[in-house]
């Protein structure tokens, strides 16, 4: 469901053809639910115009390093795993978090790091973990 503050991507600028074009991010200012239209305004707050809610898709947002970074800061605690890793790529990879620890559990291997609120597991793949016994 588009609500405001959402960024919606143009899929069909029928009757809106000089305001817009198809593929083009905008923010939603306001939404009338009893003409099932929205108020849009481009990115950089030039244009504002009235479109059909069935005319954009909501704009799925791709996540930069800063903003998971910002994640980072902000949660209790963040958790990265890899599975089907090789000894050496398991242990690298939790390496770079903090001094790994070896698991083992049934059938299960795999290195544990944790620094602050970041921890990492690193699962082995099945057969692995034999040089590590």
């Amino acid at each position: 469901m588009i609500k405001c503050g959402d960024q919606v991507e143009i899929q069909d600028r029928t009757g809106v053809e000089e305001f817009c074009i198809d593929g083009e991010i905008y923010q939603v200012l306001a939404k009338d639910d009893a003409t099932l239209t929205l108020t849009l305004q481009d990115i950089d707050g030039f244009s504002k115009f009235i479109i059909p809610e069935v005319q954009v898709k909501l704009h799925e947002k791709t996540l930069s390093d800063s903003d998971i970074l910002q994640i980072i800061h902000r949660t209790d605690k963040v958790w990265f795993y890899k599975h089907g890793c090789t000894i050496e790529e398991a242990y690298d990879l939790a390496r770079e978090i903090a001094v790994p620890q070896f698991v083992k559990k049934g059938n299960a291997a795999w290195f544990n790091a944790e620094n602050g609120n970041i921890s990492i597991s690193t699962f082995l793949k099945e057969g692995e973990d034999s040089e590590t016994t």
